[in-house]
């Protein structure tokens, strides 16, 4: 007799549970793992919500952000390193698996119905494919456990991983902000220009980033000045990327080696016309504007370091 209740309990208990789950579910078909675009490189993105665009387009060797809100100025940025990373990971776009048929009761439970965004992936070879994406749970300000997207046009309904589609939510998180790529261990030597004049620098101990740095005619002795300029340009993240730049001459130059004598990376400083200080490396690929603090703290030491 215990046995049987014992039995009756665990039905009780379970019962439930599966039939939530089984209207919870939306059934699924055997395909999973579906390639929703072909391989390829990816030419452009275009991510629409209710309230925002996102727009990632190939420049080059670099890929460039524009980002409109609604009532705010459109903002525009040189992705960094890991957005080619993410593109990597994106293209070719998969789906975990594809969904049944579905009807409208489950279409709405899933959020299917409202407040989508609009997913257009355009590869270099090829016509853009777009796709309604409807993220679960439907609160924004919760982050997405899955996306369920739809290519215009068709009827299958693909669920997608939620992180393929989860940065697009916040694209700040791409945004180059430094003017260097790498490890400052890497850096053992430095030059410094401004005008006519040339500052070549060492570091005081190899592979420590905190070391002092010296000018390589006294590779010895510590020179202060130099320290804290090559200091604050390893530090310097720059604000926004204007739309049409107009800098002057640059007033300091900046190139990173290693312990080879090998190029790591080159940056340049110059004033505009509005009194800005903008800023441009291999890394931001353009050039963009440096926050006036940290611009001010630039000019200062400079000119300590090249200083009579």
């Amino acid at each position: 007799m215990r046995e049987l209740w014992t039995w009756a309990i665990a039905l009780a208990i379970l019962a439930p549970a599966s039939l939530w789950s089984w209207h919870r579910e939306p059934p699924e078909s055997v395909r999973r793992g579906v390639k929703l675009t072909p391989d390829g490189r990816l030419k452009r993105l275009r991510w629409v919500t209710t309230t925002a665009t996102v727009t990632l387009s190939r420049e080059g060797e670099h890929w460039w952000f524009t980002q409109t809100r609604d009532g705010l100025p459109t903002r525009s940025f040189v992705g960094n390193a890991r957005t080619s990373d993410w593109v990597d990971a994106l293209v070719p776009f998969e789906a975990v698996r594809t969904l049944g048929p579905l009807d409208a009761d489950t279409r709405s439970r899933l959020n299917l119905n409202r407040g989508c965004s609009r997913l257009e992936l355009t590869l270099e070879a090829g016509e853009p494919r777009v796709f309604s994406a409807c993220r679960s749970p439907a609160d924004p300000k919760v982050p997405a456990a899955r996306w369920y997207v739809q290519r215009l046009g068709e009827d299958p309904v693909h669920l997608v991983a939620a992180q393929r589609l989860r940065d697009l939510e916040r694209p700040s998180r791409f945004r180059q902000r430094t003017l260097r790529e790498g490890p400052l261990t890497d850096v053992a030597q430095v030059v410094l220009e401004q005008a006519d004049l040339r500052i070549e620098a060492v570091r005081l101990a190899e592979g420590a980033p905190d070391a002092g740095w010296a000018r390589s005619e006294s590779p010895d002795t510590p020179a202060p000045a130099v320290s804290a300029l090559v200091r604050a340009l390893e530090r310097t993240a720059v604000l926004e990327y204007p739309p049409s730049p107009e800098p002057g001459a640059p007033w300091l130059r900046v190139t990173w080696l290693d312990a080879d004598g090998d190029r790591l990376g080159m940056a340049a400083l110059a004033d505009d016309a509005e009194g800005r200080v903008l800023a441009r490396s291999e890394a931001t690929h353009r050039w963009a504007v440096v926050p006036r603090p940290v611009a001010e703290r630039l000019r200062e030491r400079a000119n300590a370091a090249f200083g009579p």
